[in-house]
């Protein structure tokens, strides 16, 4: 059942606040970004559960022109419902601007990221937008795809005759400043006026510098002193170039990012790992590792788990020294298994996934749990140390320690339930490790009072049978050493 729950890192918070990262073609200007943008949020305020919004043109991080982001704020969560429920409206409605790469959620990051490693940013580029058209065009649980790196980015690509400039007694790198002075400009000083400081920045017109052609006309110093043009040093071709490039652990990369609808964050990964497989080279030159939140979320279960097993290890020897003996505490810890159908089944039941926050309340149950099984086998004990045979102290356990048993139960089950219903902004964090408590205690509890005799009983019948022929075997090598002792003295 724990595998068809699903993983995620955390669970989504309802805030009432929901995010729209905007990106439009990579040589749109900021106006044309501002009058999308505006558009987007008449839309979006024409909703009545929006309370307001506020937007950022020019929002990517180098301060992109072409980007956007849409912060907005709902109303009380009382007169609306679950912040997901109208994100995905929200989605259906701005899916009308075919141009624009949009990307909602809350706050965070998205769902899942993963990071692709490749020798070349071109190469990674070209793999990213595969597998973006894939998942986009075949509804699998993901969207708002996005990934990091396109080749959208416009460059003009020159080529140098190298013989000719060895011939021509030209340095590449005096030709190299020269173009970039040309038409990137260089900064020449500064000049101040009225308590100000300008910069002055030298290039050449707007009009010898307007198209690619016009890179000919560059002049350059030769090691003699002559100046000449650059037509025949150089040739021009437009190209497209990565809008950035970017390394992970020393190698290029690409982050690519998703969120989930319908599925949990552990199918996405699956699902995108998958697809990776599909389109990337069979040669291992490319590698899909997790990142961000999916990171986070594949070293915290594995930290989780190991916490787990510490968990078990450290109540088991707190009872073996409690009851002085290894026997009872092993028959206390199959309560532990039956506390696994309640937390699973209520998180199913509920619609909530394995967390963090789950992970956590099943470390909480195994301190927990233990609790009613130490109440019976400790009364059962002082009942045999009083003179009750076996059977009847077993038999006269359960119905005299119900009581008490039940009132811890009841009384955690009953904190544990406002938290459980989660009906203030942002407890939906905490919801699913109060289920995973209130399921996994309400079935073990049921379950120990009929469980645990059981497994008293035959653990304590193995280990007499286990004392009566370790006693057999130790009277029969007392014999047998006085038969040998007999029949030494007798030669």
């Amino acid at each position: 059942m724990a595998y068809t729950l699903g993983t995620e890192f955390f669970p989504s918070e309802d805030q009432g606040r929901l995010r729209v990262q905007v990106e439009l073609p990579a040589d749109s200007s900021l106006e044309v970004t501002k009058s999308v943008v505006k558009d987007m949020v008449d839309l979006i305020q024409a909703d009545r559960r929006v309370a307001y919004t506020y937007a950022v043109a020019g929002s990517g991080g180098g301060q992109e022109v072409y980007k956007a982001t849409i912060n907005i704020e709902l109303v009380n969560r009382a007169d609306r419902p679950r912040a997901g429920i109208i994100m995905k409206q929200l989605r259906e409605k701005l899916s009308r601007f075919r141009d624009a790469d949009i990307k909602m959620g809350t706050w965070g990051g998205s769902d899942i990221e993963l990071v692709i490693l490749g020798p070349t940013s071109e190469s990674l580029a070209e793999i990213g937008e595969q597998i973006k058209n894939d998942l986009g065009h075949n509804a699998r649980g993901l969207v708002d795809i996005t990934t990091d790196l396109q080749m959208n980015k416009p460059r003009i690509n020159l080529a140098l005759n190298r013989s000719l400039a060895d011939d021509l007694n030209i340095n590449i790198r005096d030709l190299s400043d020269e173009l970039l002075t040309w038409f990137g400009g260089d900064n020449a000083g500064s000049f101040n006026d009225g308590g100000y400081r300008y910069d002055i920045r030298i290039r050449a017109e707007n009009d010898m510098r307007n198209t690619p052609a016009k890179v000919l006309n560059t002049l350059v110093t030769t090691m003699g002193g002559q100046t000449i043009r650059a037509e025949g040093l150089v040739s021009s071709s437009i190209g497209m170039a990565p809008n950035v490039i970017k390394r992970y652990n020393r190698q290029r990369s690409l982050k690519i990012g998703a969120n989930v609808e319908g599925i949990s964050p552990g199918e996405g990964i699956l699902v995108m790992e998958e697809i990776f497989r599909k389109y990337a080279p069979k040669d291992g030159t490319y590698s899909i590792i997790p990142a961000g939140d999916s990171e986070d979320m594949k070293e915290s279960f594995h930290y989780m788990s190991i916490a787990f097993i510490f968990a078990i290890l450290l109540v088991y020897m707190v009872m073996a020294i409690q009851f002085e003996s290894f026997l009872h505490p092993f028959t206390v810890m199959f309560s532990l298994p039956l506390m696994t159908a309640g937390s699973f089944g209520l998180l199913a039941l509920t619609g909530l996934r394995l967390s963090v926050m789950s992970f956590m309340g099943i470390i909480l149950l195994v301190g927990i749990v233990v609790n009613n099984a130490i109440l019976l086998v400790d009364f059962i004990n002082q009942l045999r140390a009083g003179g009750m045979g076996k059977e009847e102290a077993v038999i006269n356990a359960g119905p005299l320690r119900l009581r008490p048993i039940l009132m811890t139960t009841i009384s955690t089950l009953i904190g544990s339930l406002p938290v459980a219903l989660a009906l203030s902004e942002g407890g939906e964090i905490r919801q699913p490790m109060s289920v995973t408590v209130i399921g996994g205690l309400f079935t073990s509890t049921m379950l120990t009072l009929l469980v645990i005799p059981v497994i008293y009983l035959e653990l304590d019948n193995l280990a007499d049978k286990a004392r009566s022929a370790i006693n057999r075997y130790r009277a029969y090598k007392r014999l047998k050493e006085s038969a040998n002792a007999k029949t030494g003295r007798g030669e």
